[in-house]
């Protein structure tokens, strides 16, 4: 038996993990400033980057605010749309 764990659970095996944990802690308390900045870059307005992500209107206004109450999922969705 391997002790390596199996690539099919979500990836995780063959995921690069971040250069440091409090790096991603950082980038996380610091998402609404990222996002906005993005936003006025790109002369997005709050509901057409959540249009572009594909996510609520609200949930995205959450984020941007630093109010609690989102999944990890629009996390996710978040950073990869940063990352375009």
């Amino acid at each position: 038996m391997s002790a390596e764990p199996e690539a099919a659970v979500g990836g995780i095996a063959n995921a690069v993990p971040p250069s440091s944990y409090e790096e991603l802690a950082e980038l996380v308390e610091n998402l609404g400033f990222l996002i906005r900045e993005k936003r006025r870059r790109t002369k997005l307005s709050l509901r057409a980057a959540a249009n572009q992500m594909d996510l609520n209107f609200t949930t995205l206004s959450r984020i941007e605010n630093g109010v609690n109450g989102f999944s990890s999922d629009s996390i996710v969705v978040v950073l990869r749309w940063l990352a375009s």
